[in-house]
């Protein structure tokens, strides 16, 4: 590559939707023909990265909350296979509860459910 000269940003990247300042994630379309994914990018420092780290780490140190938590995943799934938005619903007052086990503050607690919660 010359010098100066830009890579052009990925594919998926150009499909990007938009960003709502008041979300702490970014949604992006799903490519026509093919299979829809779930994708979304957490700034390391951030509300969404903490969430996920502490939710995967208390399930690694948690065997019985992991045991749990699969067959609702699988069970939601099942119910909303083409509705993220439901699915996510339907998941959130578990992981509400991860993270309240893992002290996080009420005031974190509250941002994580209106993201979850926050329809298109």
């Amino acid at each position: 590559m010359a010098p100066g000269q830009r890579l052009k940003a990925p594919w998926l990247l150009s499909r990007f939707l938009a960003i709502w300042e008041s979300r702490i994630r970014a949604a992006f379309a799903s490519p026509a023909g093919l299979a829809a994914h779930h994708l979304y990018l957490c700034v390391r420092g951030g509300i969404a990265f903490a969430n996920h780290v502490t939710i995967r780490d208390y399930l690694r140190r948690n065997s019985q909350a992991a045991a749990a938590y699969g067959p609702l995943k699988k069970q939601v799934a099942q119910r909303f296979p083409t509705d993220g938005e439901s699915y996510l619903d339907g998941t959130t007052e578990f992981l509400l509860g991860v993270l309240g086990e893992a002290a996080w503050l009420e005031e974190a607690l509250r941002a994580v459910d209106h993201a979850n919660r926050m329809k298109e």
